[in-house]
C-alpha cells in the first residue's frame, strides 16, 4: 500500500469521515493495526478516531469482522490505548463503545507510570466514565500506579469531591491503602487543606484519621505543619484524632506549629484545651534518621545541645508571636487558653455568654409573638373586639 493512501485512511479516521474509510479499507484492506505518524497523526486507526472523538467511526472499527484482525488493546506511540485516551478526554459515548467490547483490556496500564483507564477517569473528575467504569465488574478499581497511588487517592488529591463520594460509596474501595511512602488519601488531603473532602472523609467510619506516612507524620502534623487552619480545627473536634502524638523524634504538633510560623494554628491548639507538652524534647539523633529537610535538620543543629524544646526553635526562628503563645501558655494556660477561645470565636459562634444572651433574647420575642397571634385568635373566635382593632 502507498504511503499516500496510508495518509488518507488515517486522516479519515482522525476527522471521522467514515464513508473514506469504509472506502479505502474495502479497495486496499489497510492494516488497521499499523501505528502511522505523520504531523499530527500519531498512532493506529483506532487511536486516531478517538483522538478526533469520532464514535461513528470507533463503533465501525469495532464493529468489523474478525478477519480484519483489529487489536483494540494496541497502544499508540506514546503507550496510551484507546480507552485510557477515550477517558482522559472524557468522550462517555466511546468508552461505553469499548467497554461494550468483550476484547478490551479495562485495567491495561500505561507503561510509563502506571497508570490504568479507571485512575485517568478519577483524576479528570469525571463522574461519568467513573460510573461506567464502577459498573463494570472487570475493573480493579483499586489498582495503584507506580508510586502507590490508587484512583482513590488521585481522587482526593486532585479535589473531586463528587468523585470521591461515589468511591466512598462502594464497599469494594480501600480508602486506607497506602501509597509507597505510607501516606493515604486522607492524610494528602490534610496536608493540602482541602476542608470539605477532610470532613466528607471524616464522616465515613472506616477512614484511619491517625494513619500516617511511614516517617511517623500523622494527617494532624501535617495540617499543623502547612498551615491548613481550617483543617486543623475539624481534627481538633474529633475525639478519634490523636492531637498530641509526637514524631519518632519528639517534635510535637505544638513545635512544628512554632517551627514553621504557623500562628493561626498555634492559637486553636492553646484554645482547645488539649494538652499541650512545652517542654517536650526533641532527640536530634532520631531526627537524623527521618526525612526531614536538610536545612530543618541544620537549624536544630545549630543549637549545640541535644534536645531542644518549642520554645528553643521559636525563638531560634525568630518566630516573636509563637514564642509569646507558648511563654504565656506555660506562665498563664487558663487565661490565655479562654483569650485565645474568645478571640478564635469557638469556630466562629460569638463570645459564649454574649451568645446564650441573644437566644434568650429570641426565645422570648417568639413567645410574645406566638402569645399575641394566640389571643387574636381566641378573640375572633368568640367575636369579641380585640387590641388588633382599636
Amino acid at each position: 500500500m502507498s504511503v499516500q493512501v496510508c495518509h488518507e485512511f488515517w486522516t479519515a479516521s482522525s476527522e471521522g469521515n467514515l464513508e473514506v474509510v469504509e472506502q479505502l479499507l474495502a479497495t486496499h484492506g489497510l492494516g488497521l493495526n499499523l501505528n502511522y505518524t505523520h504531523g499530527q497523526l500519531r498512532g493506529h486507526s483506532l487511536i486516531q478516531a478517538v483522538t478526533g472523538r469520532h464514535s461513528a467511526v470507533v463503533k465501525y472499527l469495532l464493529g468489523l469482522p474478525p478477519r480484519h484482525g483489529l487489536r483494540v488493546n494496541l497502544a499508540g506511540y506514546n503507550g496510551w490505548t484507546a480507552l485510557l485516551l477515550a477517558c482522559e478526554q472524557g468522550v462517555g459515548e466511546i468508552i461505553q463503545l469499548l467497554l461494550q467490547d468483550a476484547r478490551c483490556d479495562v485495567n491495561q496500564q500505561l507503561p510509563s507510570d502506571g497508570t490504568t483507564p479507571f485512575f485517568m477517569a478519577c483524576q479528570m473528575g469525571d463522574e461519568a466514565a467513573v460510573r461506567m467504569l464502577l459498573a463494570d465488574e472487570r475493573v480493579d478499581i483499586n489498582k495503584p500506579i507506580a508510586n502507590g497511588t490508587t484512583p482513590f487517592h488521585i481522587a482526593a488529591e486532585f479535589d473531586k469531591p463528587e468523585v470521591v463520594r461515589m468511591l466512598l460509596d462502594d464497599p469494594r474501595v480501600d480508602i486506607n491503602f497506602p501509597r509507597t511512602n505510607g501516606a493515604t488519601a486522607f492524610f494528602m488531603i490534610c496536608q493540602k487543606g482541602f476542608a470539605t473532602l477532610v470532613r466528607l472523609l471524616m464522616e465515613d467510619p472506616r477512614i484511619d484519621v491517625n494513619r500516617g506516612k511511614d516517617n511517623g507524620a500523622t494527617p494532624f502534623i501535617i495540617a499543623c505543619q502547612k498551615g491548613m487552619t481550617e483543617v486543623v480545627r475539624l481534627l481538633l473536634e474529633d475525639p478519634r484524632v490523636d492531637c498530641n502524638s509526637p514524631l519518632p523524634d519528639g517534635h510535637t504538633p505544638l513545635a512544628i506549629a512554632a517551627g514553621f510560623n504557623q500562628v493561626g494554628v498555634l492559637k486553636h491548639l492553646i484554645a482547645s484545651g488539649k494538652f499541650l507538652d512545652t517542654r517536650a524534647p526533641i532527640n536530634l539523633e532520631v531526627t537524623a534518621k527521618l526525612d526531614v529537610l536538610t536545612e530543618w535538620l541544620e537549624f536544630l543543629r545549630s543549637f549545640k545541645k541535644p534536645y531542644i524544646v518549642p520554645e528553643d526553635i521559636a525563638r531560634g526562628k525568630g518566630h516573636q508571636e509563637c514564642l509569646e503563645l507558648i511563654q504565656q501558655l506555660e506562665t498563664v494556660p487558663a487565661e490565655v487558653r479562654n483569650r485565645l477561645f474568645r478571640e478564635l470565636g469557638h469556630g466562629g459562634n460569638p463570645h459564649p455568654s454574649l451568645f446564650f444572651l441573644f437566644c434568650f433574647l429570641l426565645i422570648t420575642f417568639l413567645c410574645v409573638c406566638v402569645c399575641m397571634w394566640f389571643r387574636c385568635l381566641c378573640c375572633r373566635a368568640l367575636r369579641r373586639p380585640h387590641f388588633c382593632r382599636r
